[in-house]
């Protein structure tokens, strides 16, 4: 069993630059260190092509209001804020801005956010 992300289906509301570009850096950053933002929706696949056998998969996107799932995205973002510097896909000023815009968006009453795609695959050796 495996689970990953696909970080095209994150959303929010009412629509947030700071959301979009935080998305945004988020899928570059991770691309220039090797890693594929989008993998969850080939875990299937990627299963059945290492010789696993029944494959199966399913779709969970997290979303909310408050707690946890509205804190989560201003603390990605601030987890990868010196990947982003260091890779210069953006300066301090802006990451320092983009995650502040964050958080007090995360906070506002209203606002919905919801955390990437996270597909589960499963299969039998």
């Amino acid at each position: 069993a495996v689970q990953d992300i696909d970080y095209q289906g994150q959303f929010c509301d009412p629509p947030s630059a700071a959301f979009e570009r935080a998305g945004e850096l988020y899928v570059q950053a991770a691309r220039r260190t090797g890693a594929d933002p989008f993998i969850g929706r080939r875990l299937r696949r990627l299963l059945g092509e290492a010789g696993f056998i029944d494959a199966h998969d399913a779709l969970v996107q997290p979303f909310g209001r408050q707690g946890d799932v509205v804190e989560l995205p201003s603390l990605t973002f601030e987890a990868i804020a010196d990947t982003v510097i260091r890779a210069g896909l953006a300066t301090a000023d802006e990451a320092a801005q983009v995650a502040r815009e964050l958080r007090a968006f995360a906070q506002a009453p209203g606002t919905t956010l919801s955390l990437p795609r996270i597909f589960q695959a499963w299969a039998r050796r």
